[in-house]
Order: structure tokens, then C-alpha cells, then sequence
């Protein structure tokens, strides 16, 4: 209720997207702000950990995830609640290949790719 815009970036989500859009990804860069700060006026994520962890001295458990990873977990839900459970009910579903939404394939199967950036 506090950013009601967000429902619109998780309806486009669940609609079995192409892509993720660049409005949809800003409005749920907000969303996330939001939920780890609900007085803040940052609209990006990376400006909100800096003045989270600098500003606020919150411990590193307690900052949002960097955008990288916050825009390949959406991309992963995307594929998943989009495409692999909004085609839960069709006979046979036509699914694109899970390496197009930041999945990759190991010999145990698909495996999410959690980010790309190296490790701090």
C-alpha cells in the first residue's frame, strides 16, 4: 500500500513476459528500497545500500541486495512464476529455454545464476 506502483511491475511478471522491462525493473528497485527502509527517498537500490551502510550504519545483513542480483532473481521469478507456473494448467506448455532468464545448466540440471558479480 505504501507504493502501489509495484503491483503493476509484478502483474507484468506474471504474464509469461518476453523480457523484463526497464519501468518494471525501476518500479521494483523502489519496492525493494521501500521494504528495507520505508522512509526512504531513493529510487535505486545501490543508492540505498550506500546510504543504508554509510549513512544509517546498518550491518551488511540489513542493506538490500545489490542491483545485479536484484535484477537476476527478478528474471529468474519472472520465468518461474511466469512462464513455468502461469502455463501450470496447459497440456504442453511452450517454455523458453531457462538459460534466457539467468539460469544456467549444470550436470545436477538448472541451477539460478544468483549474480554476476565476483565475490567482495
Amino acid at each position: 500500500m505504501a507504493y502501489e506502483e509495484a503491483t503493476s511491475a509484478f502483474l507484468e511478471l506474471s504474464y509469461s513476459p518476453e523480457d523484463v522491462s526497464e519501468e518494471c525493473l525501476k518500479k521494483l528497485q523502489r519496492f525493494v528500497v521501500l521494504l528495507y527502509d520505508c522512509t526512504s527517498t531513493r529510487m535505486q537500490v545501490y543508492e540505498a545500500r550506500k546510504q543504508l551502510f554509510a549513512q544509517k550504519e546498518r550491518s551488511i545483513q540489513a542493506i538490500p541486495p545489490t542491483q545485479a542480483a536484484l535484477v537476476r532473481n527478478t528474471r529468474q521469478a519472472a520465468y518461474q512464476g511466469g512462464h513455468c507456473w502461469g502455463q501450470a494448467l496447459v497440456p504442453e506448455r511452450n517454455l523458453p529455454s531457462p538459460s534466457q532468464w539467468r539460469w544456467m545448466q549444470s550436470d545436477a540440471g538448472w541451477k539460478p545464476l544468483w549474480t554476476t558479480l565476483p565475490d567482495v
